[in-house]
């Protein structure tokens, strides 16, 4: 599926850094990232859309991104609130760091509570799920962070691990088949130029 594709599949978003950071987290086809080329806001009767122009770096297909920017637009203190987010998401991630799962687990529910589309809080509530042995939290969070990270392949392997863990064989091999495609195709060390 491709989110934000038009118009009416406009994603909502809270702030411009979220905007950015939701382009950045999503891959062409072809495994290579995006880059920005041009942005507009289209105001409407009923909302405020913002279009992103975007071309892939390695193939330089061109798609566009939509979001509905109307909760923050004209907002002087959107950007705070996405910070306030990150620095969560960051702190979720020091906890997981420290083994302190509980409180990591609560850093990234309030993320993915605030941003519902922030994918990467999503994969680590599916993780720590997993790991306490929550398999349907698990299974939402994961398939959750699946379909807003597409072409992610450290998410469908964890749904490989979550298949492998409830001896679902079928699931499990073709979770790994898509990470292991994807894994061939991902640009996983390609250096971000500043883009």
């Amino acid at each position: 599926m491709s989110w934000g594709a038009t118009p009416a599949g406009a994603l909502p978003a809270s702030s411009w850094p979220f905007q950015l950071v939701f382009i950045r987290s999503q891959l062409c086809a072809c495994g290579g990232r995006y880059t920005v080329d041009t942005h507009r806001v289209v105001p409407r009767e009923q909302d405020t859309l913002e279009r992103h122009a975007v071309r892939c770096r390695r193939c330089a297909a061109r798609r566009s991104f939509w979001f509905d920017i109307s909760a923050f637009h004209g907002d002087p203190h959107a950007n705070l609130r996405f910070e306030e987010l990150r620095a969560l998401f960051h702190d979720g991630m020091e906890q997981v760091d420290d083994g302190d799962l509980d409180a990591a687990r609560l850093h990234f529910k309030e993320v993915a509570a605030r941003e519902p589309w922030f994918g990467l809080a999503h994969y680590h509530l599916g993780m720590i799920a997993m790991v306490a042995h929550d398999f349907d939290a698990a299974r939402h969070h994961l398939k959750t962070a699946a379909a807003i990270l597409p072409m992610d392949p450290n998410v469908h392997l964890a749904l490989a691990d979550l298949w492998a863990l409830l001896d679902d064989e079928e699931r499990e091999a073709r979770a790994r088949a898509v990470a292991d495609s994807l894994e061939m195709l991902v640009e996983v060390d390609a250096p971000d130029d500043g883009e």
